[in-house]
């Protein structure tokens, strides 16, 4: 199953949608969108997301309007399990209004069945033919509510998901994330040295500095070829030449240079290297 660790954002832009919804004053207790939004989250990001969103919709909407007790929890692990079912249902079908639709109908009858015949005999008393003969209208109301959401809502959702994994920049253009721009920088040491750094790591005595460059990887492609034809050094001398070197990727090495016994060929080396 995948994980929504690099779809947080649309979770929680559908999280809080369904919330905002069902905090809708005068609104039926049966329509919601909870269901509609869960089938094409379970499909394109896991059951664990589409138990996760159904659980914690329902845990956060009855902790706001103080209404939490041992039935939230029958009724947020009920359609859990339907995130859960839904990921398995839709794994290989199409995500297609008719089963939307289907999976609506069944996902109610059950989600339905199981809450409406436990939590009344249960928490509040009720006996079983009363709380079977009240459920009717009630479900016939969340059948209705489902359904219509399933046919109008979860293809839209769905299109949309498609939608920004389609248009989605291949560089982080809008630099979203933690990262700055990468640079291509020449230090000012003794010995320079090429290396790619961030903005904070530019120093205002380097010798160059080029850039910003949005794609490290063809940062990286760029100074791999660059360094075919012009070998150059990435560290500070050492006691021991590098390990490119040897492969003919820096030549000089600083540590050939600095641990050379031979002034003459230490001279000519510098220069080589400059």
């Amino acid at each position: 199953m995948k994980t929504p660790s690099k779809d947080s954002f649309k979770f929680i832009i559908g999280f809080v949608a369904c919330l905002l919804i069902r905090l809708v004053p005068f609104r039926p207790p049966n329509i919601e969108p909870i269901l509609a939004t869960q089938m094409p989250f379970s499909k394109k990001y896991g059951g664990l997301v589409g138990f996760s969103f159904a659980f914690l919709s329902i845990v956060l909407y009855d902790l706001i309007t103080a209404k939490l007790g041992m039935w939230t929890f029958v009724t947020a692990g009920t359609y859990g399990v339907l995130g859960l079912w839904a990921y398995f249902f839709f794994r290989n079908r199409k995500m297609q209004k008719l089963n939307y639709v289907k999976f609506a109908i069944i996902g109610t009858l059950f989600f339905d069945a199981v809450t409406g015949l436990s939590i009344g005999p249960l928490f509040f008393g009720q006996s079983f033919s009363e709380a079977f003969f009240g459920q009717i209208p009630f479900t016939a109301m969340h059948l209705l509510g489902n359904v219509s959401f399933a046919i109008i809502l979860s293809p839209l959702i769905s299109e949309l998901i498609n939608l920004i994994k389609k248009f989605k920049p291949q560089y982080n253009v809008s630099l979203k994330d933690d990262k700055s721009p990468l640079y291509i920088r020449i230090t000012n040491d003794k010995y320079p040295q090429v290396v790619t750094a961030r903005k904070k790591e530019l120093k205002d005595n380097d010798y160059f500095y080029f850039g910003p460059y949005p794609s490290a990887y063809k940062v990286y492609e760029i100074l791999k070829i660059l360094r075919r034809i012009y070998p150059f050094a990435t560290h500070l001398p050492s006691k021991n030449a590098c390990i490119y070197s040897q492969l003919g990727l820096c030549n000089p090495c600083p540590s050939s240079i600095e641990n050379c016994e031979y002034p003459e060929i230490k001279l000519k080396l510098k220069k080589q290297y400059w």
